[in-house]
């Protein structure tokens, strides 16, 4: 998962930049973000979701994780890094 979080939509620059969240919250190992989400439950969270844009899928991107679930979990592991980084303990 990508670190943006902006009212406003982000230009694809943001994409390329490849600026990955790192989870270090609680006892997580500051790793990089990178599940992968059942396909059957995106429709849990497709309101939450906008696309805005499509860039390539890079060679040197990431393709292995060891972390699977559903897409309600990446979301709160996202919330949990952010409250962590704001100092939400």
């Amino acid at each position: 998962m990508l670190k943006y979080k902006d009212k406003e939509p982000p230009s694809t620059v943001v994409f390329e930049t490849l600026d990955w969240v790192h989870v270090n919250h609680h006892s997580s190992q500051d790793i990089e973000l990178i599940m992968w989400c059942f396909d059957n439950t995106v429709r849990y969270i497709a309101s939450q979701l906008e696309r805005v844009g499509a860039v390539e899928i890079r060679p040197d991107a990431p393709k292995d994780s060891a972390q699977y679930g559903a897409w309600q979990l990446l979301i709160m592991q996202i919330e949990l890094q952010a409250a962590w980084e704001a100092g939400v303990r």
